[in-house]
């Protein structure tokens, strides 16, 4: 069985590989500005982003905390 998608490629002959784009989003919980934004390939694994984000906000802003889907592997960050 194939999905919808995949019988249009597979009818109209064209091949390709589905490459998907993540975009992580670091918010200020009070004010609702985003501090930091990290667009990434599925290549590359979630907990990963986060010391780059991290390094994205100002340094007189105070790191709270971390909320994460928890859907992946869980690293040293807790994320």
């Amino acid at each position: 069985m194939r999905s919808e998608g995949e019988r249009k490629t597979k009818k109209h002959s064209v091949e390709y590989r589905r490459q998907w784009r993540k975009v992580h989003i670091g918010i200020d919980a009070e004010t609702l500005e985003i501090c930091a934004i990290e667009v990434m390939s599925n290549a590359r694994g979630d907990a990963q982003v986060l010391p780059d984000m991290i390094e994205q906000m100002p340094e007189d802003e105070v790191l709270v905390s971390v909320h994460g889907d928890g859907a992946r592997s869980v690293n040293r960050y807790g994320v």
